[in-house]
């Protein structure tokens, strides 16, 4: 990824100008409350916007493929799963115990907003 893309792909200006604001003036004390219910407002109206332009014809037709979206099930959530249990496990003697933890976070959470929209971005997609 070039700096040129980034200057020129929305999302992640957005992107790295939240990480510049959280970097340079963290939320402490009190504010962190507040900080964080405006973070949860967020990612719920990033939700609610991103399922609003979905049709629902296209809803079904994703349900419908069945042959694609078994596979991706239960490799997203069965088998990174296993693989962060495993890595926690394998960590738990070697690592700290929030390392080891956070294994199993990567394995059980594989997907989250900010990776999930910016590889659409960076892919060309509909973000």
């Amino acid at each position: 990824m070039s700096f040129r893309t980034v200057l020129t792909d929305p999302m992640l200006r957005m992107l790295v100008a939240a990480i510049a604001v959280a970097a340079l003036l963290p939320a402490t004390g009190d504010a962190r409350g507040g900080a964080q219910m405006v973070a949860n407002a967020a990612i719920f109206v990033l939700f609610l916007l991103n399922g609003m332009r979905i049709a629902r014809r296209d809803i079904v037709a994703g349900f419908a493929n069945w042959r694609f979206l078994v596979p991706l099930v239960l490799w997203v959530f069965g088998a990174m799963a296993l693989v962060g249990l495993a890595l926690a496990l394998i960590g738990q003697g070697l690592l700290a115990p929030s390392v080891a933890l956070g294994f199993l976070y990567l394995g059980t959470l594989p997907s989250t907003v900010q990776s999930a929209t910016s590889y659409s971005s960076l892919a060309g997609g509909n973000v």
